[in-house]
């Protein structure tokens, strides 16, 4: 809708749209019926081990499930 209100200069925002929910749809695992956790262009960070460290020191490490 937005995009046919901006006309010509919409175009960039429904490309920009489409690639936003085609990712968040290539997320989805419906065997498991769960988003897996992935960047938009595709990368997958499921099992990625994140260090977190903040301003009172180190953080312990943690996955993303």
């Amino acid at each position: 809708m937005v995009g046919e209100i901006l006309g010509s200069e919409g175009e960039e925002f429904k490309q920009w749209a489409l690639e936003e929910l085609t990712a968040f749809g290539n997320g989805y695992r419906e065997k498991d019926n769960v988003y897996v956790p992935m960047l938009t262009d595709g990368t997958n960070l499921e099992g990625y081990a994140v260090k977190v460290d903040g301003p009172l020191g180190p953080s312990p490490t943690f996955t993303v499930k």
